[in-house]
C-alpha cells in the first residue's frame, strides 16, 4: 500500500463510493475501498478445522507460536499505536 498526501481539492467522490475516514489529531486518514467482499468464503467448523464453501474442503488452520511469525498482526499492533500517538500528539511543536 502507498500512502501519499494529496490536495483534498484534487478529490471527486462519486455517490457510491465506499471510503473510511479516521481522525487523528491533526491529521485526517481516508482509505478508498475498491470493493467490498459481502460473503464468506469459509465457514468454522471447529477451533481448528474449517470448510472452504467454494470447493468442499476440510482444511486445518495454520497455529503461529508466536506473534512474530505473522507481520501482519505486528504490522495492525504498530498502526494502531501510532493512531494512539497522533491522536493524543496534537501540538508538534512540543513532540520529539
Amino acid at each position: 500500500m502507498k500512502i501519499k498526501r494529496v490536495n483534498s481539492e484534487s478529490i471527486k467522490l462519486h455517490k457510491n463510493t465506499e471510503v473510511k475516514l479516521k481522525t487523528k489529531g491533526n491529521i485526517l486518514e481516508v482509505q478508498f475501498f475498491a470493493g467490498v467482499n459481502k460473503k464468506c468464503p469459509i465457514q468454522n467448523i471447529s477451533k481448528d478445522k474449517y470448510i472452504d464453501k467454494e470447493t468442499g474442503e476440510i482444511k486445518e488452520r495454520k497455529k503461529s507460536e508466536n506473534r512474530y511469525q505473522s507481520p501482519k498482526s505486528v504490522r495492525k499492533s504498530i498502526n494502531k499505536l501510532m493512531d494512539l500517538i497522533r491522536c493524543n500528539a496534537t501540538e508538534t511543536i512540543h513532540c520529539k
